[in-house]
């Protein structure tokens, strides 16, 4: 054999060792005369039989992001490259982030398009806490049977919640209802 990484040869038997392309030669005892044969030894196929992923549902925050691992079987299979679509938009190598509240499916899905595993994502609402309330007046004076609005700002402006109770320490006094 020319390249024995490619081909190997012994008393005419020849053995593929890798992928590749090499000459066999067979000489005369004497030297005198020889015969070739170029051999081209293709990479051995090693078909996909499965995929699984390590989780089947994801819960996730708005903005957060999980990975999903994808494994194919068998472990040396030749095709190892994976798919990856969602009902919901783009997945780029697993990696799931959660864009806005809902539900939605990712599937993994072997090259050849034989095998497939899915998960459900469930995305859930980014909860922004309140920091702080302010009155738009700090002191007012009323006549008795006239009324006047007070507007609340609450912070942050993106908080989740950002109803408002009200209640008057002394309805005697005076009564609120909605500002």
């Amino acid at each position: 054999s020319a390249d024995e990484k490619i081909a190997k040869v012994e008393n005419g038997i020849v053995r593929g060792i890798s992928a590749g392309t090499t000459t066999i030669t067979a000489k005369t005892e004497d030297g005198e005369y020889e015969s070739t044969c170029e051999i081209e030894i293709k990479e051995r196929i090693i078909n996909v039989t499965g995929i699984i992923l390590n989780k089947t549902q994801i819960n996730l925050i708005e903005g957060n992001t999980e990975e999903l691992i994808a494994t194919i079987t068998p472990f040396n299979a030749t095709d190892k490259n994976i798919k990856w679509t969602t009902s919901g938009g783009n997945v780029a190598n697993g990696m799931v982030t959660g864009v806005s509240k809902g539900k939605t499916t990712i599937t993994a899905e072997t090259q050849d398009g034989e095998y497939k595993a899915t998960c459900e994502v469930i995305v859930e609402e980014k909860i922004i806490d309140v920091t702080g309330i302010s009155l738009d007046k700090t002191k007012i004076e009323l006549v008795e049977g006239t009324t006047i609005t007070l507007t609340p700002t609450v912070t942050p402006e993106n908080a989740t919640n950002k109803n408002v109770i009200w209640n008057s320490t002394d309805e005697t006094i005076a009564k609120v209802e909605n500002g």
